[in-house]
């Protein structure tokens, strides 16, 4: 009698389960206005402005993220905002506020090069200008601010003191707040501004852009949310049987679960997928799910599911392992894959029974050998199978096949 070993891994969960990720962001447009250049931008340029000048004139920085690439279905823990200030007049420090943008904006191609940049250059086709949310390219506006300098919530988000060359961050609830609306409100989202201290002169600061050659010094926005994983798994276990591993795992919910793909490994690190199974797709039920699994060796076998969801995002089980006694007995068949009949390499089985069982371990066609051909019905719809022959000492032979 063979000795059997079982690797299982249980959970129990009474409610959802949450994981966190952080993702660094860079900004999808970025430009600078002015107050005694209304006719000038700095969309394509390396750098944006913040702050008054000498002769006591503002610019202001416009940033916009793009946040399509985190799900929906979050809750945003914190954010902050890199910026790199590589130029200033003063190294005195100065507040500079970042307010929420009521209005949308443009970025085009004005660029005022890398040296003596700090007052724009003249604006081309959607960009932004003090009195335009977006320029027509020839001295006028396609669409003007509601207030020249930019429409903004009066309360700012988050507030710095920025001195001397170097990296600077805004962060705090507010921001995070920011993010969850555009999050939840695509077409809401208008991004930033940010201000320097207006009450005085020469509070101007200089930093990079998204068009920076130095990466560094590029704006960048940290978000670390926490999400809810698409399937709560209660368990998953491997059991050695005489059909192969069996493997077996259940869930108690399932949000926008596509599919599972089952993965095998001999090592543990190394995984090769050996089948799919369909999800729920959207459950709050429990729901149990088979995979019989043959194509392993004499010894310790390690499992995985990868769990796709149906926006692509893939999440990993925890590995289990299990030690097999024996080999499984592989049955050679052609073709492979098939359409209408498989064929045995050998005809020492005639007489014996089969069966045909599908990816979770179902029968799905049984009978008896009366040659080395078996012929399909037609009920049997394309996918993947494999067949058992039982032989008279007890034992079986198995293997795996594709119908079309």
């Amino acid at each position: 009698m063979r000795k059997l070993y079982i690797s299982i891994f249980c959970l129990l969960f009474t409610n959802q389960i949450s994981a966190q990720t952080t993702v660094i962001l860079n900004p999808s447009t970025d430009n600078s206005i002015y107050q005694d250049f209304p006719g000038n931008s700095n969309g394509a340029g390396v750098n944006i402005f913040a702050g008054n000048t000498l002769a006591n004139s503002p610019r202001r920085a416009l940033l916009r993220f793009n946040f399509s690439s985190i799900p929906t279905n979050v809750t945003i823990t914190s954010v902050t905002l890199t910026l790199n200030c590589n130029k200033a007049p003063s190294s005195a420090n100065f507040n500079m506020s970042l307010h929420v943008l009521n209005e949308n904006w443009g970025e085009g191609s004005s660029n005022a090069g890398t040296n003596a940049d700090g007052a724009g250059a003249v604006a081309m086709v959607n960009d932004a200008t003090w009195p335009c949310a977006f320029s027509d390219g020839a001295g006028g506006c396609n669409s003007t601010w509601s207030v020249a300098g930019g429409t903004f919530n009066a309360s700012p988000s988050a507030t710095t003191a920025v001195g001397g060359l170097g990296n600077y961050s805004w962060s705090g609830s507010q921001l995070a707040s920011d993010v969850q609306n555009w999050i939840a409100n695509p077409s809401a989202n208008f991004g930033w501004i940010l201000r320097g201290d207006e009450t005085q002169s020469t509070t101007v600061k200089r930093f990079g852009s998204k068009e920076n050659g130095t990466l560094s010094q590029r704006p960048s926005l940290s978000i670390t949310y926490n999400f809810i994983l698409p399937v709560s798994l209660s368990f998953f276990s491997a059991q050695e049987t005489k059909m192969g591993n069996l493997l077996r795992w259940q869930t108690a919910q399932e949000i926008n679960n596509a599919f599972f793909n089952i993965e095998h490994s001999a090592d543990g690190i190394q995984f090769k997928k050996s089948g799919t199974i369909m999800g729920k797709g959207n459950s709050a039920i429990t729901n149990d799910y088979r995979f019989t699994h043959n194509d392993y060796e004499v010894g310790k076998n390690f499992y995985r599911l990868s769990q796709i969801d149906f926006n692509g995002r893939v999440t990993y089980s925890p590995i289990i392992a299990i030690t097999n006694s024996k080999s499984p007995l592989v049955l050679l068949i052609s073709p492979n894959p098939v359409r209408e009949s498989i064929n045995l390499k050998t005809a020492l089985f005639t007489g014996q029974q089969y069966q045909v069982y599908d990816i979770t371990g179902k029968p799905v066609l049984a009978g008896k050998l009366t040659g080395s051909s078996i012929l399909l019905t037609s009920q049997l719809q394309a996918g993947s199978y494999y067949i058992r022959i039982y032989k008279k000492d007890g034992t079986a032979v198995s293997g795996g096949f594709i119908k079309l």
